[in-house]
């Protein structure tokens, strides 16, 4: 079988092994990635990308790695009037430089009610839980199935600010959820928002909103299918790649 993906080439290595991944996903092919080590051209973009702080319209993201650590995040960069967050992202997804965590910081921003309680599912670093809580929320619940992600959520939220306000456990997905939020957000893959999607209203709240990012454009027709049955699109938007949504139970 030959699978052909069109690429941009501009595109990170992470994001281009989670396309590849994808198509993988969709034509049911096992697979395994295995990266023996990171290029010096890598860890050059890397350290060029994270040696300023990432901008999403009055967010301001620094991030710290171990690569990055000696570096001032902040140099050269005009931060007056921004919310400045800090990330130490771990093994963690989320950080600001994917589209995807950029789109749903966007519809946070433009469709966020205030005071309301938000569901991050697949919460990873923390980052779109901490933003919520930054631009207004009363609180935030996160889970993620990753034992790793659950501690560094934690830790990004102390750096933050937003511990008090931030509770972050370990779980599948809304296994176990009983209270209705006013706002749901889950950036994750095609196939785990495939399983998230039928059951998401049974979380919400009246009149709540969900955020869903992370669908690859040549599946989201499969997204589109359940979204369908019991959610209007508020709102797509496309950056590279991915889409995300902006949902309300019909």
């Amino acid at each position: 079988m030959k699978i052909i993906i069109n690429i941009d080439d501009k595109l990170s290595v992470d994001n281009v092994s989670t396309i590849i991944a994808e198509k993988l996903r969709q034509e049911n092919i096992p697979f395994t990635f295995e990266f023996e080590s990171y290029s010096k051209e890598y860890i050059e973009w890397e350290r060029e990308l994270l040696s300023r702080p990432i901008i999403i319209g009055d967010i301001a993201i620094k991030v710290q790695t171990v690569r990055n650590k000696h570096f001032k995040l902040l140099d050269n960069c005009d931060t007056e009037n921004k919310i400045v967050l800090e990330i130490e992202p771990s093994n963690c997804f989320g950080v600001g430089t994917h589209a995807t965590t950029q789109m749903c910081i966007k519809a946070l921003k433009k469709h966020l009610p205030e005071k309301t309680k938000v569901l991050d599912v697949g919460c990873g670093s923390g980052i779109l839980s901490i933003v919520s809580l930054l631009y207004g929320a009363l609180s935030a619940y996160g889970i993620d199935i990753d034992s790793a992600s659950v501690k560094g959520a934690r830790n990004n939220a102390m750096l933050n600010g937003v511990a008090d306000k931030f509770i972050v456990e370990q779980g599948n997905l809304i296994e176990g959820v009983t209270d209705k939020y006013d706002v749901v957000v889950a950036n994750l893959l095609t196939d785990p928002l495939k399983e998230l999607i039928p059951n998401l209203k049974n979380c919400l709240a009246e009149n709540g909103i969900v955020i869903i990012s992370g669908i690859i454009d040549f599946r989201k027709n499969e997204v589109e299918e359940l979204i369908n049955n019991d959610f209007d699109i508020v709102e797509q938007t496309k950056t590279d790649n991915w889409c995300c949504y902006v949902l309300k139970i019909k």
